[in-house]
């Protein structure tokens, strides 16, 4: 079922950086992943793979955020988050 990056943002008590109303219709690794899905980043080993995701946001902490550019939902736990 399609849900908004914010709505996500509310259940995960989460914050949103970047556009909102991104929709998302499924989760995806963060090669895998396109402009409807939401993927996680949790390790720096992976960093080249969140500089090339095409998700359309990726679940992030606070102080990994600066790797990435794109939408972000930014949570404390984002491997707990993505499995939720």
């Amino acid at each position: 079922m399609p849900v908004t990056l914010a709505e996500l943002a509310r259940r995960f008590h989460g914050t949103v950086r970047g556009n909102p109303d991104v929709i998302i219709e499924r989760v995806a690794a963060l090669d895998t992943a396109g402009s409807r899905d939401i993927t996680f980043f949790s390790d720096k080993k992976y960093l080249s793979l969140l500089t090339g995701t095409s998700a359309g946001a990726v679940i992030i902490t606070q102080g990994d955020s600066g790797q990435f550019s794109g939408t972000a939902l930014i949570v404390d736990n984002p491997h707990l988050t993505f499995a939720a």
